[in-house]
């Protein structure tokens, strides 16, 4: 088709085809970019909730000094090591950390643990309160799932390290990664975890 000079013009029919593939393509990536930004701050809200102390957590985080918390399950056979191991620790350290240690508590099935010398180790600690862990909610506003989990949190609710405390299931260890955190202010951010699941016993790391 020729316009009144003589020079081709496109058909209508490919103009408008033309406009709605470029509107389709503009409003495409426009999209893309909204995921890609959705994307992006929903993995910081993730990484932010695993790095730091969790909103709404029923535990007190200590503004001046570190703050320690240890999950055990009393029927887990690695709980022992890691009450001595800590016992250990804190003979050494005590005062430098808020230690509470969050005992797994169920009313229909661990009635007859309430005494056990498990909880009495437990409360014998110099410079660590024991409290009970109604069916691991507290473990749960943490992410702990495995008996013999220490977390080690900085005053401003940064999450230090995360992990085990002895070096295998059921052996007493030195503590030295507690240690080196609770005298140094530095360490490692991560080792194993040997213990039960503390929603069912059942050995694993």
């Amino acid at each position: 088709m020729r316009n009144a000079r003589g020079a081709k013009s496109k058909p209508a029919g490919l103009k408008v085809n033309l406009r709605e593939a470029g509107l389709w393509t503009a409003g495409l990536l426009v999209a893309l970019v909204a995921f890609t930004l959705w994307a992006a701050r929903e993995e910081q809200k993730a990484s932010a909730k695993s790095r730091n102390w969790p909103e709404g957590a029923p535990l007190t985080l200590d503004p001046a000094r570190l703050t320690l918390l240890l999950f055990v399950h009393p029927q887990c056979r690695g709980t022992e090591a890691t009450l001595q191991t800590l016992a250990h620790v804190m003979e050494r350290c005590a005062g430098h950390a808020n230690v509470t240690i969050m005992m797994y508590e169920d009313p229909a099935l661990l009635a007859h643990w309430k005494g056990s010398p498990i909880k009495s180790e437990a409360e014998s600690i110099p410079g660590a309160t024991v409290r009970e862990d109604h069916l691991g909610a507290a473990a749960g506003f943490f992410n702990v799932s495995t008996s013999g989990c220490a977390l080690i949190f900085a005053p401003d609710g940064t999450l230090l390290y995360r992990g085990g405390i002895t070096p295998a299931l059921g052996q007493v260890g030195d503590g030295e990664v507690l240690q080196t955190w609770l005298l140094d202010g530095q360490g490692v951010r991560h080792e194993p975890t040997f213990g039960c699941s503390l929603q069912g016993i059942g050995d694993h790391s």
